[in-house]
């Protein structure tokens, strides 16, 4: 009896188990402010969006109101990764400094509902390129390069602009850092000697052919001449050095609108003449020039092979690279280094 007593108690007390409904999981919620980081203005219209903490997948995404709240209910506990973007603010992360930012946990020893949203806004860089003469220098490409301020020795190209017919450029959706910029133009009066020979050239000749004296030495001595407009613009750094070495870095705070203005001076342009053994003048290909701006190389100019070599007119002192075919087949092209 005893024993059949006992199973009785076993089978009454899992059926009470049973009848125990289970407890729901507690759940959780994220909320704030977004503000101006500068001005500290709440700031409508941004895009806030939460994730899982080191995933790119999105969960949700809203837009903040006039008083610039933001609420995410029915969370449950994990660490989040908070992003906000919105016109005049560059995608950040919440309490983003340079490559790091703040995970936020939830859970019931963690209050997540007075958040404090601090996004910086974007910064930029503009201003006027002239000549001596103070005249705007139309399409001068404003080469910008830069880096985040903990890593200063790495200068990468980032962007580029051009100036207006007044001269002005502006450089937009810049972040907080350091930044330096490099300007490359070409006088639109500037013709070189060989243009200067090819004239006379053809002038000459029409004049042989109708006999006249006295103008028989023309193409030589055209030849001999440098043209007072054989000039060329050279590479500009801030705040207008033409040593690389010598270029300044512009440092941006967040929203800073950074002024700077730059004044190209015409000096007598260069020619560089390559010249090479009969297998040189046989490769097939082109010679390419490339200029050494920062950590950039940009093509200047291509040239096809003659049988006398090629020539590069109307360049301005500066530091290249020649990229040059070699004659063999299947060999990549022999590159080498120098300034002019």
């Amino acid at each position: 009896m005893l024993h059949k007593w006992f199973l009785v108690i076993v089978v009454t007390v899992s059926a009470a188990a049973q009848s125990t409904p289970p407890e729901a999981p507690k759940q959780f919620y994220l909320s704030g402010t977004v503000v101006d980081s500068v001005h500290g203005d709440v700031l409508p219209d941004i895009e806030v969006s939460l994730a899982i903490s080191n995933t790119d997948s999105v969960l949700q995404t809203i837009v903040t109101g006039p008083d610039g709240r933001f609420d995410f209910p029915g969370l449950a506990p994990a660490k989040y990764a908070l992003s906000a973007r919105g016109p005049g603010y560059l995608p950040q992360m919440y309490e983003e400094h340079h490559s790091f930012s703040t995970g936020i946990v939830t859970g019931p020893d963690f209050d997540t509902s007075k958040l404090i949203f601090r996004v910086n806004p974007e910064a930029s860089i503009s201003g006027t390129v002239t000549d001596e003469f103070g005249d705007p220098v139309p399409t001068a490409e404003v080469m910008l390069f830069g880096g985040a301020p903990e890593a200063a020795q790495a200068i990468v190209f980032k962007d580029k602009a051009f100036a207006d017919d007044a001269g002005f450029f502006r450089v937009f959706h810049l972040r907080e850092g350091k930044y330096y910029l490099a300007v490359r133009a070409h006088p639109w009066y500037a013709r070189n000697d060989l243009d200067e020979r090819d004239e006379a050239s053809s002038e000459t000749s029409e004049d042989t052919r109708e006999e006249r004296p006295g103008r028989a030495n023309t193409a030589s001595s055209a030849v001999r001449r440098h043209s007072e407009f054989d000039v060329a613009f050279q590479t500009r750094y801030y705040p207008n050095a033409t040593d690389p070495e010598l270029a300044t870095p512009i440092v941006l705070k967040p929203g800073e609108r950074a002024t700077t203005n730059f004044r190209l001076s015409a000096v007598p342009a260069v020619r560089l003449k390559i010249r090479g053994t009969p297998s040189f003048t046989r490769a097939e290909g082109s010679v390419v020039l490339r200029e050494q701006i920062l950590s950039t190389l940009r093509q200047v100019a291509t040239q096809n092979i003659g049988e006398e070599g090629t020539e590069f007119d109307g360049l301005p002192p500066g530091h290249y690279q020649l990229e040059i075919p070699s004659p063999g087949p299947r060999v990549l092209p022999e590159k080498g280094s120098g300034s002019v």
